[in-house]
């Protein structure tokens, strides 16, 4: 299979930080980048040892040649930062065979292999990449033609995960992409969602989209996960089980997440059953359950003007008490060898993210406060990119101020950041 053209097109204009470009409004202000007239002079020493010019064929050989090196290298490592299951799924195979097939999928991959490798500094030809990336799904997103490409979605996809590893507002991009390939609540057809052949990327685009998942969002919650789970009992014979693997939480509980601002929410939440996993997952569902139930509070609280009807129980006490036993339980996995190949790990920063947010509780018990960061600091794997590093000096400025009204969408939007909890 002939591999994708991945010569990065280098420009004379300054370094532009991601979030600054992101902010310029609308999808459509994504405009691609003039390639520079001395590329060939400056991209690559591009004169042989006796001073001969390069062939422009030799120069995209070498090109190709590193693109494909940077790609394996993300599908060796980078991939298992991006879900959360197993490294023995078939995830990274998929999503390597698709990169073949997909330009704009395998340069967003290979921009997110450079972004993680250094968050705080990236090196150079990762905005080339991202750029490159950005600008052919742009275009072929444009020439859509009601045909859906399961590389083209992916694309998409992680062009917003990319987005959200740096706190860049993104959500308004992912409805954009949700509305042209007609998936949002208010047009498209069922059997869309229930095409087995685009389940990864429908899925995931439905769990982006999930209440409470992103905080700080500029868009509204399109509801994508129901319409997906309607159409999957309607027209699939039942919806499906196990476990999603970009979250690393079962169906059956991200159902009940899709509800969190319901009343119902919190004894669905109290209520549910489990399913059998591994331990490490197992500590990391009941983190979850526990979570929700102290974010659906904290929304209806809020809902209705800072008081709940009735003195909750659990309390919030035992809810963290809970909660912090589970994730510390979940970090020790990671000393353990026969869990090696298990990315739960991966999946902390919700469960952390609603614990800290309990201010009152947190000031009582600073020992709860130390345990969380302990384990963020040895398990969280995103610690140095700018959404958890957001997210963090967020939550120590709520912990100083005492607040426990602490509302995080209000003070994402105050700060002009989406926040991502994936």
């Amino acid at each position: 299979m002939d591999r994708p053209n991945t010569r990065p097109q280098p420009t004379d204009q300054p370094r532009s930080s991601l979030r600054d470009r992101e902010h310029r409004s609308s999808w459509a202000s994504f405009l691609p980048r003039d390639p520079s007239s001395h590329f060939r002079e400056q991209a690559f020493n591009t004169a042989s040892p006796d001073n001969t010019p390069l062939s422009p064929e030799l120069i995209d050989a070498a090109h190709a040649s590193e693109g494909q090196r940077l790609l394996n290298e993300f599908s060796k490592t980078t991939v298992y930062l991006l879900y959360s299951t197993s490294t023995r799924d078939s995830v990274r195979s998929h999503l390597y065979h698709l990169a073949q097939q997909s330009e704009p999928l395998y340069n967003v991959f290979i921009a997110i292999h450079l972004y993680t490798s250094n968050p705080e500094s990236p090196p150079p030809q990762f905005e080339e990449y991202y750029d490159r990336s950005l600008r052919m799904f742009r275009d072929q997103l444009a020439r859509y033609d009601g045909t859906l490409d399961e590389g083209l979605m992916s694309a998409g996809i992680f062009i917003c995960t990319l987005n959200l590893f740096q706190a860049n507002p993104w959500s308004v991009h992912l409805k954009h992409m949700l509305q042209v390939y007609g998936f949002d609540v208010s047009g498209g057809e069922l059997s869309r969602f229930a095409d087995l052949k685009l389940q990864f990327p429908v899925e995931v685009m439905a769990i982006m989209d999930l209440p409470t998942f992103v905080r700080g969002r500029h868009t509204t919650t399109l509801g994508i996960w129901s319409r997906f789970r309607e159409a999957q009992r309607a027209l699939l014979g039942g919806k499906a089980l196990g476990v999603e693997v970009v979250s690393g939480i079962p169906r059956s509980l991200l159902d009940i997440f899709a509800t969190i601002e319901d009343e119902s929410a919190e004894a669905a939440f109290l209520s549910w059953p489990g399913e059998v996993g591994e331990v490490p997952h197992c500590h990391l569902w009941e983190a979850y359950r526990l979570a929700g139930v102290l974010v659906g509070r904290r929304l209806r609280r809020k809902q209705r003007g800072g008081k709940l009807r009735d003195p909750p129980s659990p309390t919030v006490d035992v809810l963290l008490a809970r909660l912090i036993a589970a994730l510390d339980a979940l970090c020790d996995t990671r000393l353990r060898p026969e869990y090696s190949h298990l990315l739960a790990l991966n999946a902390t920063l919700y469960p952390c993210t609603a614990a800290r947010q309990e201010i009152a509780a947190m000031r009582r018990r600073p020992d709860w406060v130390d345990q969380l960061r302990r384990i963020l600091r040895l398990c969280e794997p995103y610690g140095k990119t700018a959404n958890a590093k957001t997210v963090d000096k967020m939550l120590e400025d709520a912990l100083d101020s005492g607040d426990d009204s602490f509302d995080i969408d209000d003070e994402a939007r105050r700060r002009g950041v989406e926040i991502s909890l994936l």
